[in-house]
């Protein structure tokens, strides 16, 4: 019997931000919606299984549609009780994802304005095409 693998490319054509802070997810989605003047509101969860036997981790969405539906920004949260979304960034609490057209400008002023809400302690922008973990943040 033969065995077939399917190869996937995945489009990792995004902003992605890492922030760091000790605050709630309701609490810093809040602070992002007034600095970024965008309406994040909670959206569906990410539920990712593990490849071994074990409960699945379940990771807060906040979402923000722009438009026209091919962009927007979501935030998702890092850490569970067991488990991290993208384990080789453990520092961070929180990812924004920036989905659809733009230019390094819009890069550079997103963290800088992530960088002045108080309770902040760290934003760094993050090349997604580095990551080994990089599949989970396709949701």
């Amino acid at each position: 019997m033969s065995k077939f693998t399917l190869d996937v490319e995945y489009d990792f054509d995004f902003i992605l931000v890492g922030i760091s802070c000790h605050e709630k997810d309701y609490r810093i989605s809040w602070a992002l919606r007034e600095k970024l003047n965008i309406d994040l509101c909670r959206g569906e969860d990410l539920v990712i299984h593990p490849r071994k036997s074990g409960s699945p981790e379940v990771y807060a969405v906040f979402e923000h549609f722009l438009e026209d539906n091919d962009s927007g920004f979501f935030m998702v949260s890092n850490r569970t009780e067991s488990a991290f979304l993208i384990p080789e960034h453990k520092s961070f609490d929180y990812f924004l994802i920036v989905r659809g057209a733009y230019d390094s400008e819009l890069k550079d002023d997103i963290v800088k304005r992530i960088r002045e809400i108080p309770f902040v302690l760290a934003a760094l922008y993050i090349d997604p095409k580095t990551l080994k973990s990089r599949q989970n943040l396709i949701f």
